[in-house]
């Protein structure tokens, strides 16, 4: 099965020329953003809106597990 940030990258790229149809600022941020939801949705990262792990309103790691994924996995690797 094929992760969000894969799926809006084939979205997000050209068909014949295969090159980005948005800016080369925005295509990271937007694949970054696709890979933190896709580890939100699998409740591996979640706000810490209490400050219990991380400073209040941040991102926390809430499991020890890690994702099968590579790029998943070192998305968590790069949060802890």
């Amino acid at each position: 099965m094929t992760s969000i940030a894969e799926d809006l990258l084939l979205l997000l790229l050209d068909d014949e020329s295969g090159k980005s149809v948005v800016d080369g600022v925005k295509l990271p941020r937007v694949l970054a953003g696709a890979v933190l939801l896709e580890l939100a949705l699998d409740d591996v990262v979640a706000v810490d809106t209490e400050g219990n792990q991380v400073k209040k309103g941040r991102i926390a790691i809430r499991t020890e597990a890690r994702p099968a994924d590579p790029i998943l996995a070192e998305a968590v690797e790069r949060l802890g």
